[in-house]
């Protein structure tokens, strides 16, 4: 559970303010790769109070151990996002994960159901920074980008109608990765600290770093770069992501949903040909009958069905497919 925010955040509201504090527990975090920068990230937007909303496909590997700190040899092979979440929920009890690849499709839905305030990409790859580019160019959100490679950093704040990630690096064929060229984690650590704390000031209106800032080790040094005003073509992204897009995009995963009849125990079978039902967000959303860990039994308006972690909606009663279908897709966009 969230602390009393007059006692647990004494030390940070000496400097923000009391205000700021209540500010900041209102805000919304997507934070989209949970790595070295997404560990990080994490941790300390979840000790500064804020709701967070995780993202990540991946597993855990042995090799992310040196430097994805909220990992250890017992999470070895299991999912990051989830994973982060457990660790972090002693902390802070308003966190959600994703165990999700990213991409326009999974943007517009979960900010059709959080609506969140920003975005910190903590990701590795150029296209899935300019999905999130061309996403927040559309709904007008901020995001802090963030890179680490061998003993260099970077970090830019990408604020919609003033710059944009994709006209800046547009030119960029295929940037290092740490995969490749190797990873120092004292230099994912500070670029991840810069991007919680600029993060922190967007979101509380204050002075950002407009430059785009590039950390070497080696060296120690800082070095401010400026950024010529790089905006996009505002009509045309309002285009692409306007209401009907939204509507359409939400249309496109309730049409695969599949239901058909159980020969077994359950009446009705529903399955999603590409989403998997989020477990800990269902358990707030519903009345639970029953959780067995791998699964859970609810209680809805089509009766009790039982939710199984690997897809699969068992409906014990109901034989309305038009209600099993509605109920369905009530669980899967969950």
């Amino acid at each position: 559970m969230l602390m009393n925010t007059s006692f647990d955040f004494a030390k940070q509201i000496k400097v923000i303010g009391q205000e700021n504090q209540k500010k900041l527990e209102n805000k919304k975090v997507l934070v989209i790769g949970i790595g070295a920068l997404g560990t990080v990230v994490s941790d300390l937007l979840a000790r500064a109070g804020m709701q967070l909303l995780l993202a990540d496909f991946d597993i855990v590997d042995r090799s992310n151990l040196p430097r994805q700190i909220l990992f250890d040899q017992n999470d070895i092979n299991k999912p990051k996002a989830e994973t982060a979440f457990n660790k972090l929920k002693g902390l802070n009890n308003k966190i959600k994960f994703y165990n999700e690849k990213v991409d326009s499709l999974f943007l517009n839905r979960i900010f059709l159901k959080e609506n969140f305030n920003i975005i910190v990409d903590c990701t590795d790859n150029l296209q899935t920074r300019f999905i999130i580019d061309d996403f927040c160019q559309g709904k007008n959100i901020p995001f802090v980008y963030g890179a680490v490679v061998g003993s260099k950093g970077m970090l830019f704040n990408v604020i919609p109608r003033k710059t944009s990630f994709r006209n800046i690096f547009n030119h960029v064929e295929k940037g290092e990765v740490c995969s490749e060229e190797g990873i120092l984690n004292s230099v994912s650590a500070t670029i991840a600290s810069l991007q919680a704390g600029e993060c922190i000031k967007i979101l509380l209106e204050q002075n950002y770093c407009k430059d785009l800032i590039y950390f070497n080790l080696s060296t120690n040094t800082f070095n401010y770069i400026k950024i010529n005003k790089s905006v996009r073509n505002v009509n045309e992204i309002n285009l692409k992501y306007s209401s009907k897009t939204e509507k359409e995009i939400k249309e496109k995963y309730i049409s695969e949903i599949i239901v058909r009849p159980c020969k077994t125990k359950a009446s009705y079978i529903a399955n999603h040909k590409s989403l998997k039902p989020n477990l800990q967000v269902l358990k707030e959303k519903y009345e639970v009958v029953m959780d067995a860990g791998i699964l859970i039994v609810l209680k809805t308006k089509g009766g009790e069905v039982i939710v199984q972690k690997y897809g699969e909606l068992l409906f014990k009663t109901c034989t309305d497919e038009k209600l099993i279908k509605e109920v369905a897709t009530d669980i899967f966009l969950s």
